[in-house]
């Protein structure tokens, strides 16, 4: 099965949906995918990954312009990164699902490790294994209820643990010259 067949199979006709529109409205060199989707591009060969929301970072608001004009965004501060200037919220409701989305702005959407992967048959750029797997190992420490005090949120905490114990496991697999059973 190639990527594509994959995808198809495993990404819901709603998401399938909005990534043909992202595909459309958005210069793909400009953007980077960014937490879940790149988890699932990354991890995609040895785990089945869902894809939740949308998460991507660009330099430029005229990046995401003809987006935005479609699905309308609210600006807020960034919680996730002194390199974020903002970012941009929104969701849609197709086929009565709910797809959020987060759109970070960054001086430079390259501020971790980058790599070109097919999804759904387009070439895009997401936040490489070594990024996303520094990323998650980076924000259990941050997640903790000594960090977050009163915003600690627990499940934040355990999907950080379990997407960097799944990136850690693959390193240590390869490392050791391990099959992947």
């Amino acid at each position: 099965m190639n990527y594509f067949e994959y995808d198809t199979a495993h990404i819901c006709k709603e998401h399938r949906q909005l990534f043909k529109e992202l595909f459309q409205c958005l210069d793909l060199d400009k953007v980077v995918f960014v937490g879940g989707i790149a988890d699932y591009l990354n991890l995609r060969p040895d785990f089945e990954m869902p894809i939740n929301d949308i998460d991507l970072t660009f330099r430029s608001k005229s990046h995401i312009t003809a987006f935005t004009q479609r699905y309308p965004m609210k600006r807020h501060e960034s919680i996730y990164s002194n390199d974020a200037l903002h970012v941009f919220t929104g969701g849609c409701t197709i086929n009565g699902r709910h797809i959020h989305f987060d759109f970070f702005q960054q001086d430079s959407v390259f501020t971790r490790p980058v790599a070109k992967s097919e999804l759904l048959g387009q070439q895009v750029l997401h936040t490489s294994f070594v990024g996303m797997q520094a990323f998650h190992n980076e924000y259990i420490a941050l997640m903790s209820s000594d960090e977050q005090a009163e915003n600690y949120e627990w499940k934040r905490l355990y999907k950080h643990s379990k997407k960097a114990s799944l990136y850690n496991l693959l390193s240590y697999r390869k490392e050791k010259e391990l099959e992947i059973v």
